[in-house]
């Protein structure tokens, strides 16, 4: 037994505990906190990458509305002939209505009455309709619809009822429902300003 309680063995034994509470310090005081702050670090380091990744994209996507700018402002002229010339939405329902009526008095159309009703929306956009009680024959019909059809302003047909009536002048009744969109083209432009 004094071979292993000997002064020799216990300085090496008091050397190991030492050494063993010193590693344990170590592992307590940095290697723990150290793997904690790496932890960290890795998951901002990811955050960021994320984030670096997004704007990437979002760099390209900008570059590419950029050099779409030339085909926005095309658009936008296209859009702007489609439009009546109008400055409020009233303007252009009232315009439509001219229209119109112009073309019900070269087809031999007669208007029996028509009304104004309230502006409803298309995907945003406000638009003017009117209801017109027609009656018509059944080629007055036809030429009003082809015009409709041609016209290259933004008329859109809302609903179309048609009534029998057996008359032999003018047989058909007609309500005929329609609507032009209104868009300020200032305000359209101005718009696209900001975007290019």
């Amino acid at each position: 037994m004094r071979f292993f309680w000997g002064k020799k063995w216990r300085s090496w034994g008091i050397i190991a505990v030492l050494s063993g509470l010193a590693f344990a310090v170590w592992i307590w005081v940095d290697y723990f906190p150290a793997a904690a702050e790496k932890a960290s670090l890795q998951t901002r380091l990811d955050a960021l990458r994320n984030k670096e990744s997004a704007l990437r994209r979002h760099i390209v996507k900008l570059q590419e509305d950029l050099a779409r700018g030339g085909l926005v402002e095309q658009d936008v002229a296209r859009i702007e002939r489609m439009l009546l010339p109008a400055r409020s939405l009233e303007e252009a329902g009232s315009k439509m209505q001219q229209m119109l009526q112009e073309v019900f008095e070269k087809s031999g159309v007669t208007v029996q009455s028509y009304s104004v009703l309230g502006p409803t929306f298309w995907e945003g956009i406000p638009m003017a309709v009117t209801e017109f009680r027609l009656n018509v024959t059944p080629d007055g019909l036809a030429s009003v619809l082809r015009f409709l059809e041609s016209e290259e302003k933004l008329v859109r047909v809302e609903s179309l009822s048609i009534v029998y009536r057996g008359t032999q002048g003018v047989p058909l009744l007609a309500t005929l429902r329609v609507g032009t969109l209104f868009v300020d083209v200032e305000t359209l432009k101005g718009y696209v300003a900001t975007r290019s």
